[in-house]
């Protein structure tokens, strides 16, 4: 049975009533047709640069590569690009996707909070970040599986003498890439706690006490993975009416040498005494 389409009257000159299914085989088929089909034409432009898609066809080549065969990355790796709207994003996204490669979108106005729990989250093995945001990715590199960073600049891409200048006035004159801080050469240390606690114990109590203690800077995060309340007529597993447990794991770390076990146990019990003394927390067994 087949229904009215008045919408169809309305589509442009050479748009198709149908999408066949198997034309593409995947987005890079996709893109791969585009920069064949429009090779001579514009795609892309960032402050007065135009690329066309011939450009950005062969610019994506090149990186997919570089990835693949300088880098050493396997097909299904993750790649972050912390990158707003500039011309290497377009370029970056279609070379990690050539590659067989798996994009991580990263916000580049996270926090080293932040930027740290999805690189660790998404197990990313590389990072392409535009070099205002590369101090935040220097803070927390140590704790993550990142082993490939690279940076750009704004005008990388831009006109010359144009890309030049933007680039010169971005760092000198407004200052608006800081410089990257030293980063840790040491592996970090995961620990899991399991503390009860009262009901009305939140999240933000519960991650804002565990900052408070005295680490002495080994802290790196803090992330809560499982509540636990115990079932109405199963056993309590040690949990009174109106409690609950929390599972947070704790990564340590320190930028002056790898960490010992005096100084792992030593900042774990700090956390624990800490939710004792402000949450009233007790170890769960």
């Amino acid at each position: 049975m087949s229904y009215p389409r008045p919408w169809l009257e309305h589509y442009p000159v050479g748009v198709k009533p149908e999408v066949d299914l198997n034309e593409y085989r995947s987005i890079v088929s996709v893109l791969e047709s585009s920069c064949e089909r429009f090779r001579d034409r514009p795609a892309f432009t960032n402050l007065g640069t135009t690329l066309s898609y011939d450009e950005i066809d062969k610019a994506s080549t090149q990186f997919a590569n570089y990835l693949l065969y300088d880098l050493q990355l396997n097909k299904g790796d993750r790649v972050a690009l912390m990158m707003p709207n500039v011309l290497q994003y377009p370029i970056a996204i279609m070379g990690v996707l050539r590659a067989g490669l798996t994009v991580v979108n990263t916000n580049p106005l996270y926090t080293a909070r932040e930027l740290r729990h999805q690189l660790k989250d998404s197990g990313a093995l590389a990072i392409v970040v535009l070099d205002n945001f590369a101090h935040t990715v220097a803070e927390v590199l140590a704790d993550t599986q990142i082993k490939q960073v690279i940076t750009t600049g704004v005008g990388d891409l831009l006109a010359f003498p144009k890309g030049a200048i933007v680039n010169f006035v971005l760092k000198y004159v407004k200052r608006q890439v800081p410089a990257f801080g030293s980063i840790p050469k040491f592996q970090a240390v995961e620990r899991d706690i399991a503390v009860i606690v009262a009901e009305s114990v939140t999240h933000a109590a519960l991650i804002q006490t565990i900052w408070a203690a005295p680490t002495q800077g080994l802290l790196r995060d803090a992330i809560l993975f499982d509540v636990y309340r115990a079932k109405p007529n199963a056993a309590s597993a040690g949990l009174a009416p109106g409690e609950k447990s929390l599972a947070v794991r704790l990564t340590l770390n320190s930028d002056n040498a790898t960490l010992t076990e005096e100084q792992i146990e030593s900042a774990v019990q700090a956390v624990l005494q800490q939710l004792t003394g402000k949450l009233g927390a007790r170890q769960r067994a």
